[in-house]
């Protein structure tokens, strides 16, 4: 039979298929290497993560390491500050109850008390002066008529204030006149 809609051959047809034969081939040709690249890819990814675990390892033994220093450090700080604070307090008990017009001896506290500021550390001696519970510790209570009440009368022991904070305080020996009052806020007679 004789058809009237013959379909007429269309005449992109040879290109499509001359294109995809080329796409096939370019395929088969980057297959090869395209899975080489990613295996590649692969075992440089299996690596960054290997050095990835190796380096948190290495930094978290770093920090047990650098926390030990620290903790080394702090130790030797507070016994040298120790020995510092210990020393402190003789020579200012011996500067105290000696002879005042010793020049050299005045000259000698004055250097050492700059360097225990440049330190961070300032001596308590707050001799006739008033009681403050943040600087102070009562060892002892005494009356005498010529001073206020509330006021020390004597330093048994020089505080000290490492940056800004009385460690210890100073023991001292404070005047109450009257019996019946209260020399300290919240005491009740």
């Amino acid at each position: 039979m004789f058809s009237f809609f013959k379909k007429k051959p269309d005449p992109l047809d040879p290109i499509r298929t001359e294109l995809r034969e080329r796409i096939d081939a370019l395929e088969q040709e980057l297959k090869t290497p395209l899975e080489r690249a990613d295996e590649a890819l692969r075992k440089i990814a299996t690596q960054i993560r290997r050095q990835g675990v190796a380096l948190d390892m290495t930094r978290e033994s770093q920090e047990q390491k650098l926390d030990a220093v620290h903790a080394l450090l702090a130790e030797r700080h507070d016994n040298g500050q120790q020995e510092l604070l210990a020393f402190a307090e003789a020579f200012v008990r011996y500067a105290a109850h000696h002879d005042r017009d010793d020049e050299s001896l005045r000259q000698a506290k004055n250097k050492f008390s700059m360097f225990l500021e440049s330190q961070g550390i300032e001596i308590i001696w707050d001799l006739h002066e008033p009681f403050d519970d943040t600087r102070h510790q009562v060892c002892d209570i005494r009356e005498d008529p010529a001073f206020p009440d509330a006021t020390i009368l004597e330093v048994v022991r020089p505080g000290f204030l490492i940056y800004g904070r009385a460690n210890p305080p100073a023991m001292v020996v404070v005047n109450k006149r009257t019996l019946n009052s209260s020399i300290f806020p919240g005491e009740q007679s």
